[in-house]
């Protein structure tokens, strides 16, 4: 098993350097080679802006390849990966700022307003995410050597639905154990798409939907998550998706709105809150797709039980993926 997320991407790199791995909703494809190549330069960028490792890199973007991007190349570059859920109030991001005291947030332009105005001198506006993409490709490519004390991968934050949002860190074993279960537990099939409905700003956004592609040669496209739902049978047939990671409350609105749709779809992952047994066999008759329920906590680095192509419908969140 790897230690951290950067081996595994080193790893899987040289295993296929050429596969399509990332591609942006607007059909932009990035190769193992491209997000490798990525991570070195972001490397140098951030070295060049005095970022030093295990310094914390705030970035405020929807899901998108950008922010994909931006999640590989700061955890693999040993700085702490901050994301922020660009609906967050400005309270919120103002107290998530005090408690982080992030060294450089990078940022759509879109959301600048939402930024504390004594934190805009480490602020770096993207007005388009491709060509900030491109900008970064320009620099230099500076090697990455690992080291125990840069083991934090990221702090994430709980949505502060009963008070101020928590702090949770998680640690590159903490991401690379987690992985390594769910791929074991629900075996996956290899090169299949996944499309990336919940966000990399959430924990559950990044394994399934994100991680576990890089794991089997698989392909993630993510996709804005306030569009993503009401065009989701389109993206799945246009993209040709086999698997995506959704909530419950995802599952209740394509149920209640119905759309027939040619596609390739195998299963959706639900988390978040129970899902109504009867609305989970009625789905998968409807559509003709599995649904396998998981239960798991940002704090236990996602996924802690699952349901399994062998044994879903139950009525339950499955089983421990550790016994």
């Amino acid at each position: 098993m790897e230690e951290n997320l950067y081996n595994l991407l080193n790893k899987q790199y040289k295993k296929k350097p050429n596969h399509n791995y990332l591609e942006g909703i607007d059909g932009r494809k990035f190769t193992l080679t491209n997000v490798f190549n990525f991570v070195q330069k972001l490397n140098f960028f951030l070295n060049k802006k005095k970022i030093k490792k295990q310094e914390k890199v705030f970035v405020i973007f929807e899901n998108s390849a950008l922010l994909t991007l931006l999640f590989f190349g700061t955890v693999c570059s040993q700085r702490i990966f901050v994301p922020i859920n660009p609906s967050s109030g400005n309270e919120e991001i103002d107290y998530i700022c005090r408690k982080v005291n992030p060294k450089i947030i990078i940022s759509d332009e879109e959301y600048l307003s939402k930024i504390p105005k004594r934190f805009k001198d480490k602020t770096i506006s993207v007005v388009d995410q491709n060509d900030f993409i491109d900008n970064i490709f320009i620099n230099k490519s500076e090697k990455i050597k690992h080291t125990k004390k840069g083991n934090i991968a990221e702090i994430l934050f709980s949505s502060g639905s009963t008070g101020n949002p928590k702090a949770i860190v998680l640690t590159n074993k903490n991401i690379i154990h987690n992985l390594n279960g769910i791929n074991k537990k629900i075996k996956f099939q290899k090169n299949k798409n996944f499309l990336a409905v919940t966000p990399v700003y959430h924990n559950n956004g990044q394994f399934i939907s994100t991680l576990i592609p890089l794991l089997t040669f698989g392909k993630t496209i993510p996709s804005n998550s306030l569009t993503s739902i009401a065009n989701f049978w389109s993206l799945v047939e246009d993209k040709k998706i086999h698997y995506s990671s959704v909530m419950v409350t995802h599952i209740n609105y394509l149920f209640y709105n119905k759309i027939k749709s040619k596609h390739n779809l195998k299963a959706l992952f639900c988390g978040g809150a129970k899902l109504d047994l009867d609305i989970q066999k009625k789905f998968s008759e409807y559509f003709n797709v599995k649904i396998l329920t998981n239960y798991g906590l940002t704090e236990v680095s996602s996924i802690a039980t699952t349901e399994t192509f062998e044994n879903y419908n139950t009525g339950s969140a499955g089983s421990p993926l550790f016994k």
